[in-house]
């Protein structure tokens, strides 16, 4: 009976794969999801870049050029290509400003890097005083 049962075995039970747009499958408990950036509780001390063992992440200053008096702005490059979601820089935050989201990052079509400016308050008013 050998390949024929094979055959008629798989014609009359259901399909092994889910129909994956519209049947979507839970995700694991502990699965690594993509990183979340909140910018206002960044301090902009560096402990992120430095626990990243891939250089995934790069703080940065820049000058502002869309103002008048060319003030300094913080940024963080984030290269989600490079990241291999360890959790080193959330567990390095001392200020909660990274999280790994639950839901895994979305495919993209092209290469990306997210750059997000920092509000650098204490910078401001120290400079004023």
């Amino acid at each position: 009976m050998g390949m024929l049962g094979v055959v008629l075995r798989n014609l009359f039970t259901g399909p092994v794969t889910r129909r994956y747009p519209s049947e979507r499958r839970e995700y694991f408990d502990g699965s690594r999801g993509r990183l979340v950036f909140h910018p206002e509780y960044c301090e902009f001390c560096g402990e992120c870049e430095r626990a990243c063992p891939t250089g995934a992440i790069e703080l940065d200053t820049a000058w502002d050029t869309r103002r008048q008096d060319y003030s300094i702005v913080w940024l963080r490059r984030y290269n989600p290509f490079k990241c291999i979601f360890c959790g080193n820089c959330v567990e390095a935050c001392p200020y909660g400003a990274i999280e790994l989201a639950e839901e895994p990052a979305v495919p993209r079509y092209r290469k990306e890097i997210s750059v997000d400016e920092i509000p650098n308050w204490q910078w401001t008013e120290w400079v004023a005083s």
